[in-house]
């Protein structure tokens, strides 16, 4: 004989994954409100591609990391959305192509409208600004992986182009100009130090060097290079573009470089923010701590043949012309001579 559930026994099947920790009824809910707020359904986004000759395709992956722990305690969640999408924004934009779809993972010990609005909020208004679809994600509630209070944020960018778009390190050469465009903050790379540093029993605290809050200066936006990319490339030959992260400038920059090339920096032409000035008096951090576990106030990286240099220069008023790139044997691919101050 067929085994027939009645609708209760169903309901208390569905109860009982309840009481284990995940609500299938309101993730289906929260399923119905993305769907209506971000325009898409089914199982996966779907988007139309442009008309182009010869298409490639670039994608990328990240996650905010632990500056999460800040956005959690000071309820700053749509901060920290818009930073995923900066980033991978970026890590884009360092192939030579542009910014298409982007899809986020957001994760929580239990489901929360508010947070996940937010979050959606933050996503949305980043990927307005970069002309980038939002073509939806994944939401799961995860009780036995996260602490109450915690979450994990990541996102995914698929960026496209035509192939010529592509940079080639092979096109770069000694005596390139190195320009550097300037970070706000500390991006999202270096908070479990920063943690440690300044912690959260002084988020709420107003610093008086730094002009807001520590909990503000921490939030400080993962900068978009965007506009300033498509700026220059209007005007100057772009040979390489580096994202200033995780591994900072030591591991960053030779990342858009040919073998047996480096770069000399001039810590003398530009400035640390001064978020980065209190982390180093509180820690005693040397300079290769503050440019390697953090940006030392440079988020991105240009690499243009010297003789553009001034004009770019011109063309993004807050860069700063900080080095040249040389060949080397068998020495630091990255010098930063003088003092960051």
């Amino acid at each position: 004989m067929e085994d027939v559930r009645s609708t209760s026994e169903l309901a208390l099947e569905a109860n009982a994954y309840r009481t284990a920790g995940v609500d299938v009824r309101a993730k289906a809910a929260l399923n119905e409100f993305l769907s209506r707020k971000l325009g898409v359904g089914a199982f996966s986004g779907v988007a139309s591609l442009p008309p182009l000759r010869d298409p490639v395709m670039a994608v990328t992956v990240d996650s905010v990391g632990t500056k999460l722990k800040v956005a959690a305690a000071l309820n700053r969640h749509a901060d920290t959305a818009r930073d995923i999408v900066h980033h991978c924004t970026n890590d884009i934009l360092c192939s030579g192509l542009e910014p298409f779809a982007f899809l986020d993972y957001l994760a929580l010990p239990r489901l929360d409208h508010d947070i996940v609005e937010a979050v959606i909020d933050g996503l949305q208004q980043a990927c307005h600004n970069a002309g980038s679809l939002l073509l939806g994600g994944e939401t799961p509630e995860l009780p036995e992986v996260y602490r109450p209070g915690d979450y994990e944020l990541a996102g995914m960018m698929i960026g496209i182009g035509e192939r010529r778009a592509l940079y080639d390190r092979s096109t770069v050469r000694a005596g390139d100009a190195v320009v550097g465009l300037p970070a706000v903050g500390l991006h999202t790379n270096g908070y479990t130090l920063a943690r440690k540093l300044i912690p959260e029993n002084e988020w709420r605290q107003y610093s008086q060097r730094l002009g807001m809050t520590y909990g503000e200066a921490l939030l400080l936006e993962h900068r978009s290079y965007l506009k300033q990319v498509r700026a220059l490339r209007e005007v100057v030959t772009v040979r390489g573009l580096a994202h200033i992260t995780g591994g900072g400038l030591y591991d960053n920059i030779p990342r858009c470089l040919p073998e047996g090339f480096g770069v000399r920096l001039d810590a003398d032409r530009w400035r640390l923010p001064s978020l980065l000035l209190e982390l180093r008096d509180r820690g005693q951090l040397s300079d290769a701590e503050l440019a390697r576990t953090f940006n030392a106030g440079i988020g991105m990286v240009a690499i243009v043949p010297a003789t553009q240099a001034d004009l770019a220069i011109d063309t993004v008023p807050d860069a700063s012309l900080i080095g040249e790139v040389h060949a080397i044997e068998g020495q630091e691919r990255v010098l930063i001579e003088g003092r960051l101050q």
